[in-house]
């Protein structure tokens, strides 16, 4: 069984839920965590744990949780990403038959315990993809500015199809038939929103600033 770690206003974590974490293999964190926090992880556990970070977080993350927990309890455990896939409006069914799964582990024995958590979901077919923690930190970020990329670029074609005349609509039908490009998000409008894509797409580029990658 596993239990979700919520946070209260100022990212407390709820006590109620310390004599639950003593009977489970996984501590899941969601949301914004201060160093306070994780620290205080030392108090929910006295056996291996494995600690999941759900949120999207830059790379690099993980590596500073575990030296956060480490410098704070001698306790055995893993740090492991597993960024979140839920489109908005339909979270549930996302959550309940997931595209994909992405465990980003450096340990085996954190992989083994993820992939049994995921087992029931995936009884039809395998879509866990097992990745290093920092390939997986990255992969949500890549991903979603991908999906803004390509709402971008349509809206640059669509203003390119009102200078000369011709019909975005039907360009973006003629691309979308090209099953290497899709007809998601091709979609000419007001640009992307929401609460995850602007900030990835700049957390990315801020991530290549600090690497000397110009993205």
């Amino acid at each position: 069984m596993i239990h979700d770690y919520t946070f209260r206003e100022y990212y407390h974590i709820i006590e109620e839920f310390l004599d639950i974490v003593e009977t489970t293999d996984t501590l899941v964190i969601f949301g914004k965590k201060t160093e306070i926090d994780i620290g205080k992880l030392n108090q929910l556990y006295e056996e291996y744990k494995v600690i999941v970070d759900k949120s999207t977080v830059p790379v690099g993350t993980a590596e500073k949780v575990t030296e956060i927990i480490k410098a704070n309890t001698t306790y055995p455990f893993d740090v492991v990403s597993n960024p979140e896939f839920l489109k908005q409006g339909n979270a549930v069914d996302d959550f309940l038959h997931p595209d994909r799964v992405i465990i980003g582990s450096n340990s085996d024995k954190a992989t083994r315990i993820m992939q049994d958590i995921y087992a029931p979901f995936f009884r039809t077919g395998n879509r866990v993809i097992v990745m290093d923690v920092k390939s997986a930190e990255i992969t949500k970020y890549a991903s979603n500015s991908f999906l803004a990329t390509k709402i971008s670029f349509m809206n640059e074609i669509a203003n390119l199809c009102e200078k000369v005349g011709a019909n975005a609509e039907m360009v973006r039908v003629g691309m979308s038939t090209d099953s290497r490009i899709g007809n998601k998000f091709l979609f000419p409008g007001l640009g992307y929103g929401g609460s995850y894509f602007p900030k990835d797409v700049k957390a990315l580029i801020k991530t290549g600033e600090d690497y000397t990658i110009v993205i």
